[in-house]
């Protein structure tokens, strides 16, 4: 709504103006008001300046993995995938047993790139790092009914099973399979 927007443009205005009063003059607080500003365009749809924001809040905190996804999404909304991917290696460097970082880059290789192998690999890599997560299972067995690979789906269903023996939804969606 109008009002929406107008609520969001003031905030941006008063993150740049304490940006530039300095009002953020401590590291961490820089970082922040940068990320906010970020997520402030994000929402209006403003993707250049918010990757714009997003870099600048990475260049003064290249530790926040949180920051380091959403940059990272930014930047594959604007179908900047090399940038993405690089960016969400950085997370997965980061934080290896981060479910959250396979399952993007994943997305966006088997979604927007149209590689469903690259995106297994991505899958597979997560299972190794992660000690086979039992939600990063869930996530690479749907991602495999999706690919059209029901018989290996099937098999990563039943390992999800083996280590959740009480999740009815599964037993019941491998009986559908």
């Amino acid at each position: 709504s109008d009002a929406e927007r107008k609520n969001i443009e003031d905030r941006i205005r008063k993150t740049r103006n304490d940006i530039r009063a300095n009002m953020a003059s401590d590291k961490t607080s820089r970082a922040r008001a940068y990320e906010l500003l970020a997520r402030d365009y994000r929402e209006l749809g403003l993707l250049g300046k918010s990757v714009n924001a997003y870099s600048s809040a990475d260049a003064i905190n290249p530790s926040d993995t949180d920051l380091v996804l959403d940059y990272a999404e930014v930047t594959q909304l604007m179908t900047d995938f090399t940038r993405a991917e690089a960016l969400y290696r950085r997370a997965i460097d980061r934080e290896p047993a981060r479910i959250e970082s396979y399952q993007k880059l994943a997305d966006m290789y088997f979604y927007d790139l149209k590689d469903s192998e690259t995106a297994r690999g991505i899958y597979v890599e997560g299972l190794i790092k992660s000690n086979s997560d039992l939600s990063l299972m869930k996530l690479f067995a749907n991602f495999l009914e999706l690919a059209g690979n029901r018989s290996e789906a099937m098999l990563y269903w039943q390992a999800v099973l083996e280590k959740d023996q009480q999740n009815k939804v599964v037993e019941e969606h491998i009986k559908d399979l």
